[in-house]
C-alpha cells in the first residue's frame, strides 16, 4: 500500500517539497520477522554546514477490515541515506550521509519489531500503510529570545528582566536547565496586558520544558490537508466525527477542500496548508504522527537560529517584508512562491524561509505553540505521541495541554491569512518573530487562519546502525 502524505496540487505551485512514501514489497520469513522495502523521494533536500532536512517515516498495520495500529520498528537500513532510529522505534528519520542540494530517491529495507503487533497471531494477514513528514533537524545550541524594538514590549515579547522587572535587552537560553521568571535580574519575564492572552506571569520554567536548546526536529511545513484527510483515513470511523474538520459552513468557501468520497476523505488541494484546525485537532495528528506539539522557545530558535536578532525581526532575518514573495493571492488564496531549489542563505526573504529554513513561520496560517506562561504548560514534558488515540480521537498524553476550551496552556505565534480583501494588519498575516499578544491563549475554536506543525526532539545518539 502507497500512502501520499504531501503532494503537490496539479495545477497550483507546491507548498511542499512533493514528498512520497511507498511500500514497494513486504515478505514475511518467518512468524517473528517481517521486512519491508519502502521507497522515500523528495525534492529540493538538502544537507550544509548548518543542518538538514528529513524525513520522519513510520508505519501502520491491520488485519483487513480492522483497526489501524501503530507498529515499532526494529532496524531499517539504506545504502544512501542515515537512518536514524530514535529510542521509543516509533519511526526513523531519513537525510543525506554527506553535503547535498537537489532531489533524493531511496530505498531501504525495514524490519518491525514482532511485539508491537499486539492485534495479530501468528499466521494472520497484516495490511501495511507507511507514511513521512518532511522535517528540518534543529541542532543543538544556545539562541536569543527576546527583541529591543520597544514595539515589541507592546506586543508582550519575552525579555531579561532587571531588579526591578524592567527590560534589560535579550535573554539567552545556554542549555535546557530551569529558567527563572520574574521581576529579578536576568530572569525571563514579559508584559501582561491581559492574562487570557499572555500568560500569568508565573515560573520557574521546569528543566523538563523543552526550550529549544536541545536539537528537534520541526515539520518544515505546516500541516497539509492532504496529510489530515490521510490521518482521519487511518483513525476509527467513531474518532472521525470528532476531528473531521470540514463540517462548518464557511469551510469550502474559505480554502478548505477535505471531503468524503467513496468511503475515504479526499482532499482536493492536498498540498494546501490545512485550515479550521483545532488545538485537539492538531495534537491528535501529532499523537497519531508520533510527534509532539512545540513550544514558543522553540519556535523562537526554528526562527532565528543562534545569532542575536536584528530589532524587529521576521523568521526570515530581516525586519522587512519589501522582498517577501511567497505570498497568498486571488483569486483562489492559495500560495506563489519560487522554486525552491533557488532557496539559499541570502534568499532567505523571498521565501519567507526561517534562518534553518523552515517555511512559513510568519504568515500562512497561525502556529500552535506550548507556552510557558501557564500552569498547564509548564507542565509539558515534551513527551512524543505513541501513534494512539482515544475512542474520540484524542491525544493522550498526559503531559500535553488538552482542550479547546482549555485554561492555557498553548498560544499562537506568526500570524494568519483570514481572508482576501481582508485589512492587513501587524499581527497579520505575518507577525514578527517574539510578538506574543496570544502567546499564552489557550483557546479559539477551529478558525479559517488556524493551522498546526508538530516537532520531535532528536535522537540523542545520530546515525542508527541496525
Amino acid at each position: 500500500m502507497a500512502v501520499l502524505i504531501c503532494a503537490a496540487a496539479a495545477s497550483l505551485p507546491a507548498w511542499c517539497s512533493g514528498l512520497k512514501v511507498q511500500l514497494l514489497t513486504t515478505q514475511t520469513k518467518k512468524a517473528d520477522s517481517t521486512a519491508l522495502r519502502i521507497r522515500v523521494s523528495w525534492n529540493d533536500s538538502w544537507r550544509n554546514e548548518r543542518n538538514y532536512d528529513a524525513a520522519w517515516v513510520f508505519l501502520s498495520y491491520r488485519k483487513p477490515g480492522g483497526l489501524w495500529r501503530p507498529a515499532l520498528l526494529r532496524s531499517a537500513a539504506g545504502h544512501e541515506a542515515v537512518v536514524d532510529i530514535p529510542d521509543d522505534r516509533a519511526g526513523a528519520f531519513l537525510y543525506p550521509r554527506a553535503a547535498h542540494r537537489g532531489s533524493v530517491d531511496w530505498t531501504l529495507e525495514v524490519r518491525v519489531d514482532p511485539s508491537s503487533l499486539t492485534e495479530v497471531t501468528t499466521g494472520e494477514q497484516v495490511e501495511w500503510a507507511v507514511f513521512g513528514v518532511e522535517m528540518v533537524y534543529i541542532p543543538e545550541g544556545a539562541f536569543w529570545v527576546g527583541d529591543r524594538d520597544p514595539k515589541a514590549m507592546e506586543m508582550n515579547a519575552f525579555y531579561r528582566s532587571d531588579a526591578d522587572g524592567n527590560p534589560a535587552g535579550l535573554l539567552r537560553i545556554e542549555s535546557e536547565r530551569e529558567i527563572q521568571v520574574g521581576a529579578r535580574e536576568g530572569a525571563l519575564l514579559y508584559k501582561v496586558t491581559d492574562p487570557i492572552y499572555q500568560g500569568d506571569g508565573g515560573g520557574p520554567v521546569p528543566e523538563e520544558f523543552p526550550k529549544g536548546f536541545r536539537a528537534f526536529y520541526l515539520m518544515k511545513y505546516e500541516l497539509t490537508q492532504g496529510q489530515y484527510a490521510e490521518f482521519l483515513n487511518h483513525i476509527s470511523t467513531q474518532a472521525t466525527y470528532f476531528r473531521a474538520i470540514h463540517g462548518g459552513l464557511d469551510y469550502k468557501a474559505n480554502r478548505g477542500t477535505i471531503d468524503v468520497k467513496d468511503g475515504r476523505f479526499i482532499a482536493g488541494a492536498p498540498a494546501r496548508p490545512a485550515n479550521f484546525v483545532s488545538w485537539n485537532d492538531g495534537i491528535a495528528f501529532a499523537a497519531w504522527a508520533r510527534l509532539r506539539p512545540m513550544t514558543e522557545f522553540e519556535y523562537t530558535k526554528a526562527s532565528r537560529g543562534p545569532g542575536e536578532p536584528v530589532n524587529g525581526d521576521y523568521p526570515w532575518g530581516t525586519a522587512s517584508k519589501a522582498h517577501l514573495q511567497r505570498l497568498i493571492v486571488a483569486p483562489n488564496d492559495d500560495l506563489i512562491t519560487p522554486g525552491e531549489a533557488t532557496l539559499t542563505n541570502a534568499t532567505r526573504e523571498v521565501f519567507g524561509a526561517s534562518y534553518y529554513w523552515v517555511m512559513d513561520l510568519a504568515g500562512s496560517v497561525w502556529e500552535r505553540v506550548v507556552t510557558p506562561a501557564a500552569p498547564v504548560g509548564r507542565a509539558f514534558r515534551g513527551t512524543h505521541g505513541n501513534g494512539r488515540l482515544t475512542g474520540f480521537g484524542s491525544a493522550t498524553n498526559a503531559d500535553w495541554p488538552q482542550g479547546d476550551e482549555a485554561p492555557g496552556g498553548y498560544g499562537y505565534r506568526g500570524g494568519g491569512y483570514y481572508a482576501h480583501g481582508f485589512n492587513a494588519g501587524e499581527l497579520n498575516p505575518h507577525s514578527r518573530t517574539e510578538w506574543r499578544r496570544f502567546g499564552a491563549w489557550g483557546q479559539g475554536p477551529r478558525s479559517v487562519a488556524y493551522g498546526f506543525r508538530a516537532a520531535r526532539t532528536a535522537p540523542i545518539l545520530q546515525t542508527h546502525v541496525p
